[in-house]
């Protein structure tokens, strides 16, 4: 059998395993699964709203809507059973502003982001999520919505975060711009949060977020599965030592992020979906 074949031949073995997945009562009760997750989402959301909308009224809030948001997470999770390990690895914690760069596959990446950074942060992300009642309160005060395809609003984001770190606080940045299709691997980075770094002199905190994509996966319908999601918070990058090259700095995030994925032959789970590369909670 030549290589193209066995590449078809994998290929519709994956298929005929997905089509036997979804006839089963485990892919509905995932659906199922779904809407609960999102049910308690919003309650939780809804029952913090008056403090958020009092907290962001003012900068000076901005720090316990922080730590609300942290214990929105921990309640969403506990609520809904993901399970979640949050490792730090020595030189990972830093005084003083960061930017954390995190890979992007899952609906539940917020949270998570939510739980690891530590300091006082701002999310920076694509700025369609003003579009979305639940997110838009956020984006119009703490967070940074970037327009990836206006230049102008793009650059007038990048001018926000610079600002805010040069204050003392930190960024949470998905730097692959969205959630693209083909976990867990991330895809290409863009620069905004490496200048920014770069400009502010602040480190970058490399984050790699392992199998929040099985959790819960990226589809117009996502599915449930119960599963542990591990957070692993790397050593920090400096410009200095990487000569404030910003392109420089993006690639060894992004390698560092790879090879903590790969470590784990999480790359290699796509094509054994029927269980959690990292076992259950």
């Amino acid at each position: 059998m030549t290589g193209s074949q066995n590449t078809k031949f994998s290929e519709l073995v994956l298929v005929l395993q997905n089509m036997k997945e979804t006839a089963g009562i485990n892919y509905w009760m995932g659906k199922i699964g779904a809407l609960w997750f999102l049910l308690i989402f919003c309650l939780l959301f809804f029952l913090q709203y008056p403090a958020y909308y009092i907290l962001l009224r003012s900068p000076r809030g901005y720090p316990y809507v922080n730590k609300l948001r942290r214990t929105w997470a921990r309640l969403l999770f506990g609520l809904t059973g993901v399970g979640w390990k949050l490792h730090r690895m020595p030189g990972s914690q830093v005084d003083g502003p960061c930017v954390y760069c995190a890979n992007h596959h899952s609906y539940i990446d917020i949270p998570l982001m939510a739980l690891a950074a530590n300091n006082h942060y701002h999310f920076m992300a694509k700025a369609e999520l003003l579009d979305i009642p639940v997110f838009r309160l956020f984006f119009q005060t703490i967070d940074i919505p970037v327009p990836r395809e206006k230049k102008v609003g793009a650059h007038e984001a990048f001018i926000k975060a610079s600002e805010w770190l040069q204050k003392g606080d930190s960024l949470v940045v998905f730097p692959e711009g969205g959630i693209l299709p083909n976990p867990p691997l991330p895809k290409a980075f863009r620069m905004g949060a490496f200048r920014a770094a770069v400009d502010a002199n602040v480190p970058i905190i490399p984050v790699s977020l392992h199998n929040s994509w099985w959790v819960m996966s990226d589809e117009a319908w996502p599915r449930y599965r119960w599963g542990r999601c591990r957070v692993v918070c790397h050593p920090a990058l400096y410009p200095a030592d990487y000569d404030f090259n910003d392109k420089k700095l993006a690639e060894v995030t992004r390698t560092i992020i790879i090879q903590s994925i790969e470590q784990h032959d999480e790359h290699r789970q796509r094509n054994h979906p029927a269980r959690s590369p990292l076992g259950t909670a």
